[in-house]
């Protein structure tokens, strides 16, 4: 089974959180990770939490365990991201990485969905809002009922 890991917000607390997360797993072999936002990013989390990561391509090690990352995204530098600071960049980072880890969902190429923690303007505008919260946007996007999330 492969799990989808949004990258929440870079400039809160969304990187480190995520980076922790990630570096104190241990999973059964069967589980596999993907994040949905790029290698750099993720190294990033990790540096902001004080982990080891090691990266080969667009996949990233931590605590050995090895998580795939989005390819294709344009390269973020650590320096551009100023914690504290959100920006439009920012927001388009959480905005694009929830709805590439959706659309993966979707076509089946993740069982599970887990999200870090975001902006809430970051989904201003997102297709079949308002949404006031991942939750709904997941619901909306991935439902197979109508009954809305507790």
């Amino acid at each position: 089974m492969r799990i989808g890991i949004t990258p929440g917000c870079p400039c809160g607390i969304g990187l480190e959180v995520t980076a922790k997360a990630l570096g104190h797993l241990s999973l059964p072999g069967h589980i596999e990770l993907y994040y949905g936002a790029s290698a750099t990013l993720l190294e990033e989390g990790a540096r902001r939490a004080k982990l080891q990561a090691q990266r080969q391509g667009n996949r990233v090690c931590m605590n050995g365990t090895w998580i795939a990352c989005r390819e294709n995204t344009e390269e973020i530098l650590a320096d551009a991201i100023r914690p504290g600071q959100p920006d439009a960049h920012a927001l388009a980072i959480q905005r694009d990485g929830l709805t590439h880890v959706i659309a993966k969902a979707q076509k089946g190429h993740v069982g599970g969905i887990v999200t870090a923690p975001i902006r809430k303007a970051a989904l201003t505008g997102m297709v079949g809002g308002p949404f006031p919260g991942q939750t709904e946007l997941l619901h909306h996007h991935l439902a197979r009922d109508e009954k809305p999330p507790l």
